[in-house]
């Protein structure tokens, strides 16, 4: 059974957008082209794809099935296109990439940087989001390459380790543990702790990192921003674990202050993550190859 591949991309369309009309907006095709060429997918297959709703469509089994491969079947179309650009020198092609919010705002930046400054003509698209989500985003090939903290656990994927990360315990330079020399986990854990959401690298390996010590804190505060965080704890709210990078700037000014606790040193891998069965394209290879020996000031 050889699939109409124009077929196939409007189907993906539909899927994608939740509707009909939603996908004809989108995609400039008319309503009743999509529903048509639809239509001659499930023919194709000899199976429904998706059932009309009052809020738009939902896909049956076969066609999630058949949304997941054509995904896969048009990121793979992207590559082949960017790895022919790649024949002029890098001068053009895309770079999707996906990055834990900690690491996208104080990892990637310098190292994006210079790699625009290398390659110019190479369209630049970061995604930005916790670590559950940068993941899904790969395997959804939203994004080529993805670089998270904490564990993943996927065999669908490739797991690479880049370079490890210090997590410090930090205060404002006002809190009462702020006076002690060293601190021990029994008096940190009756301070409130601020903490990222579901689905943040750094949350796991920090609550981890609680429950091997049996350190269970009185009080969280549960936060979806990593610059949120370090605002309440410099005005005097608890406590926090975070990247040392992230709050290297606060901690030199004085705005935070790093404590030292007993028993509590902390490291987290850094990883790239892709889709194990698709190469990388020459943007994203030409990217973690930069990454790899990149040196942060």
């Amino acid at each position: 059974m050889a699939l109409n591949l124009n077929s196939l991309r409007l189907f993906l369309a539909v899927a994608t957008h939740r509707g009909f009309s939603r996908a004809a907006r989108m995609t400039g095709v008319s309503q009743p082209a999509i529903s048509k060429a639809v239509r001659l997918l499930e023919q194709q297959t000899g199976a429904q794809l998706l059932v009309r709703s009052s809020s738009g469509v939902v896909l049956t089994e076969v066609g999630a099935l058949l949304v997941e491969h054509a995904k896969a079947l048009f990121a793979e179309e992207r590559a082949a296109e960017e790895r022919l650009e790649s024949l002029r020198g890098l001068r053009r092609g895309v770079l999707r990439v996906g990055a834990s919010t900690t690491l996208a705002a104080y990892f990637l930046p310098p190292m994006l940087g210079e790699l625009h400054r290398a390659h110019p003509g190479i369209d630049l698209q970061l995604l930005s989001a916790n670590a559950r989500a940068i993941v899904g985003a790969v395997l959804e090939h939203d994004v080529e390459l993805g670089l998270v903290e904490g564990p993943v656990q996927d065999g669908r994927l490739e797991i690479r380790p880049w370079r490890e990360d210090e997590l410090v315990v930090v205060v404002a330079p006002g809190h009462p543990l702020a006076r002690s020399r060293r601190v021990t986990g029994p008096q940190l854990i009756e301070e409130l702790l601020l903490l990222r959401e579901e689905g943040a690298g750094t949350r796991e390996v920090m609550l981890s990192a609680l429950r091997r010590r049996r350190w269970v804190p009185r009080r969280v505060f549960e936060v979806n921003s990593t610059e949120a965080i370090k605002g309440l704890v410099s005005s005097g709210v608890g406590w926090s674990l975070l990247s040392a990078r992230a709050v290297r700037d606060e901690v030199q000014i004085g705005r935070l202050k790093r404590l030292e606790v007993q028993d509590f040193a902390l490291r987290r891998t850094l990883s790239w993550i892709r889709w194990k069965a698709r190469r990388l394209g020459p943007a994203a290879t030409a990217f973690r190859s930069l990454a790899e020996t990149f040196s942060f000031a």
